[in-house]
């Protein structure tokens, strides 16, 4: 019976290696979870409905809205640090009940609720998709072997592309249900997203009871710098490496502006009368074909100086930049805000695609959730410097009016470009030791081999 339990008989029957099963069935259920996250990413296209309904104004919309991404990446260490201490199946409950009760509150108080009540559900709704998050993308990781980092990545971070479709499509079903009423939209998506996260949140609940044993990294498949096989390190020790010093600066930049640009994008769209529906969906796919272009290629090419994590890093950050250069050319029109649209999405898909399967690789896994979460805190201070950027002055129209914003994130990019190569460079140098110290160390058996037999 505990054979059986563990699930070892029926691979074994047909041949698959022990644990396939309850990984697939672990995959599948960081599948939905990462299909819960996308609620906060399509936040933007949902934001004048709520504040109609709310009876706000467009600031104090997007102040709320800054207290979800504090929720989301200025609490992720708690996420994090539940995962990595208290493990998968508490962080689950932890984060349902947390989801649960912040959407609760203005669902059930409606438009009675204070400030106060909105500010702990915005707050509430982002730390707890972060939990979703953090466990739908480093779980797989750490239950997968080292060796299939790259497809295991490519799934979820696919389904975290199209999660933002879904969400997207799910929401303007609802309104279309609704009667593309806000009085009647609003509502629905509350018991819909309520709904959708408890579901979600038993499934993975009952399915991680059931994977515990897979849910522990192999020590001789830990990696470190490099990517090579080496001791385990401190958390302190792997706090100072330069390696999170420059994801830090990558969380700081880069992810902070594309979580604004997501934002802000339905803004700029219809100044050129686009609507925020008619992007989401060429978003969204080119999103996962990006993610899918940094991923799937990846257990087939890190072994080689020029095809780690930081090659696909440099290509996706040039695709992004490329994506803004069309918003700040002169008058920029609906062409242009489409094609950038398109590099920004692919670009986007690419940047946070790689990211953890790059973290999984550099830094190991017995801290993975925690520095995952440590990171995010450079978003949620970033994000909102962004958005003071992005302003509209008076009498001013069209998308050129936000040329300081699109100017601004040109130049950071073009730093953490400058970033990126470094860590090429010193990633194929570092690569290239290597080489030379196993050639070394094979001549040297060698040696000693022909001695012994002489």
């Amino acid at each position: 019976n505990n054979l059986a339990y563990e699930g070892f008989s029926l691979g074994r029957a047909l041949g698959m290696p022990v644990h396939t099963f309850r990984r697939l069935l672990l995959l599948v259920s960081c599948i939905l979870a990462v299909f819960q996250y996308g609620m906060i990413l399509t936040n933007g296209g949902r934001e004048s409905d709520f504040d109609a309904y709310y009876n706000m104004t467009q600031s104090e919309g997007d102040l709320l809205y800054s207290y979800m991404n504090f929720g989301a990446c200025g609490l992720s260490f708690i996420p994090g640090l539940c995962y990595d201490k208290l493990g998968f199946v508490p962080s689950v409950v932890i984060g349902t009940l947390i989801f649960d009760a912040g959407v609760a509150v203005p669902l059930v108080m409606g438009k009675k609720t204070t400030m106060l009540g909105y500010e702990f559900s915005n707050i509430c709704f982002g730390c707890a998709s972060s939990f979703f998050n953090t466990m739908g993308q480093f779980a797989p990781l750490v239950a997968f072997p080292t060796k299939d980092v790259g497809k295991v990545s490519t799934v979820i971070q696919v389904s975290l592309s199209l999660g933002i479709t879904i969400q997207s499509q799910a929401y303007f079903a609802l309104k279309r249900i609704g009667g593309n009423n806000a009085e009647n939209s609003v509502p629905y998506f509350q018991i819909y997203a309520i709904a959708f996260t408890t579901v979600t949140g038993i499934l993975m609940g009952v399915i991680g009871l059931a994977c515990r044993s897979i849910l522990k990294a192999d020590e001789e498949e830990e990696t470190g710098s490099i990517e090579m096989p080496q001791a385990r390190r401190t958390l302190w020790r792997t706090l100072l490496t330069y390696e999170f010093a420059y994801f830090a600066i990558i969380f700081f930049i880069a992810i902070a502006f594309s979580f604004s640009f997501l934002n802000v994008e339905a803004r700029i769209a219809s100044e050129v009368g686009l609507s925020a529906n008619s992007l989401a969906t060429s978003f969204g796919i080119l999103n996962a074909v990006g993610r899918i272009c940094v991923n799937t290629p990846l257990d087939y090419t890190r072994h080689h100086p020029l095809g780690g994590v930081f090659t696909y890093l440099l290509l996706s950050l040039a695709t992004f930049t490329i994506g803004i250069m069309f918003l700040v050319l002169p008058s920029p029109n609906s062409t242009y805000v489409q094609l950038a649209n398109a590099f920004v999405g692919f670009g986007y898909g690419g940047i946070i695609g790689i990211i953890p399967a790059a973290l999984r690789l550099n830094m190991g896994t017995d801290y993975l959730g925690f520095i995952y979460g440590i990171l995010y805190i450079g978003v949620a201070i970033s994000q909102p410097l962004w958005s003071l950027l992005f302003f509209k002055p008076d009498s001013c129209s069209g998308v050129g009016c936000y040329r300081l914003y699109n100017l601004s994130c040109i130049g950071g990019f073009t730093l953490t470009l400058l970033l990126t190569g470094a860590m090429l460079f010193l990633h194929i140098k570092a690569s290239r030791q290597s080489q030379v110290r196993e050639v070394f160390s094979n001549q040297v058996e060698t040696d000693a081999l022909g001695s012994h037999l002489n």
